[in-house]
């Protein structure tokens, strides 16, 4: 049996994705997210996994080393890491994934996972996430199986699944001797089950330390070309929080970097990570389960990038009547609780930093899977 990792930090909110479920699934709403995360960062999160021309560093995190395509038709020159089987608590049905990863000019690499279920030995395809850099393979990665699929920048499945690995696949492309380093890999396990886990012990935060706002300046996704503003909120709210921690760098400089091409999108979660990450800032994907979460990142002084949907109305004074998907950035709540945010769609400073009501985004965010950005302070 493979060296296996139980997944921790189990949370659940009441919910619903409107990527998975449509809008008026009203017995999908009664049920309890289950949110199940993962955290490879320290040197002994990567024992167990398998290395191809790889190691785990010194200083931490894991080496990688491709070389150029051998004389053996069968052995492409590339480098790998595979994760230890990773046995989640409860069954998913849902991952999220993002890397944080030094790659060398001119080479790449593949992120890939596959999902398993231990009753029936079941492991589906290993299944491409995304990618970073160039000098990848040509042939096309696989990212559907009859499992499930990814769809743009996390796996959705037809199923439920309680196993899990990830693969980071790196090739030198046009660099001499590239030297890769996994600096930490984050996954997010989500699903629908109608049972609430067990709740461990409740820390209360003060509430001084998150009824406050912290100063992140503002941008306005309107202030780049007009052509391509609509499409920025994702790269606006980047840069933002970039800006905080002491990285500032141009909105159309951030969205160039995650700009996803084949899927023609500067939202894609994952890339928008690893470009924060490229710019000086660790940062992972997540999902939020409860405002709790979200007062514990405040308190530490962390805002958060949140993925969101709006109808007409959800969100009374926004800048748009509606949103079929847009980002934000919270930094903090005011003293009666409200949350208080950086909205890029927002002409200016004077109407993008405003507040919305928990209940609208509880509406508009938790009840839509809660997806969110975390950056850490700069590396």
């Amino acid at each position: 049996m493979p060296f296996v990792t139980t997944l921790l930090a189990l949370t659940a909110c009441f919910s619903v994705d409107s990527r998975t479920l449509g809008s008026d699934d009203v017995e999908a709403r009664r049920m309890p997210w289950v949110h199940e995360e993962l955290h490879h960062k320290n040197p002994q999160d990567f024992v167990g996994g398998t290395f191809v021309r790889g190691e785990l560093g010194a200083a931490g995190g894991v080496k990688l080393a491709p070389i150029a395509q051998p004389s053996n038709v069968e052995d492409d020159g590339s480098a790998s890491y595979e994760s230890a089987v990773l046995a989640a608590k409860q069954p998913f049905g849902e991952l999220l994934a993002s890397f944080n990863v030094d790659v060398p000019t001119g080479a790449g690499l593949w992120f890939e996972v596959r999902v398993g279920r231990k009753a029936d030995e079941l492991w589906t395809d290993w299944l491409r996430v995304g990618e970073w850099g160039n000098g990848q393979p040509s042939w096309a990665p696989t990212r559907t199986c009859n499992e499930g699929s990814i769809d743009v920048d996390y796996f959705k499945g037809n199923g439920v699944f309680d196993l899990a690995q990830y693969r980071i696949v790196a090739w030198r492309g046009e660099a001499r001797a590239p030297q890769f380093k996994i600096s930490r890999v984050d996954l997010t396990f989500s699903t629908r089950n109608g049972l609430a886990p067990a709740e461990g012990p409740k820390v209360e935060i003060p509430e001084a330390a998150w009824k406050l706002r912290l100063p992140v300046p503002f941008r306005s996704q309107k202030a780049v070309d007009p052509k391509l503003a609509p499409r920025v909120c994702s790269p606006t709210s980047l840069a933002m929080v970039l800006e905080f921690h002491g990285a500032k760098r141009g909105i159309e400089e951030v969205a160039k970097r995650v700009f996803d091409a084949e899927f023609d999108v500067y939202g894609n979660w994952t890339r928008a990570i690893q470009g924060g990450y490229t710019f000086g800032v660790a940062g992972y994907l997540t999902r939020c389960a409860d405002w709790r979460a979200v007062e514990r990142s405040i308190a530490v002084g962390q805002p958060l990038v949140i993925s969101i949907a709006a109808g007409p109305g959800d969100l009374a004074g926004a800048p748009y009547a509606e949103t079929a998907g847009h980002l934000l950035v919270v930094t903090g709540f005011d003293e009666s609780g409200n949350v208080c945010v950086n909205d890029p769609a927002a002409e200016t400073e004077a109407t993008g930093v405003r507040t919305y009501t928990r209940t609208e985004l509880e509406k508009c965010w938790l009840a839509r899977g809660g997806t969110a950005y975390v950056f850490l302070s700069k590396r």
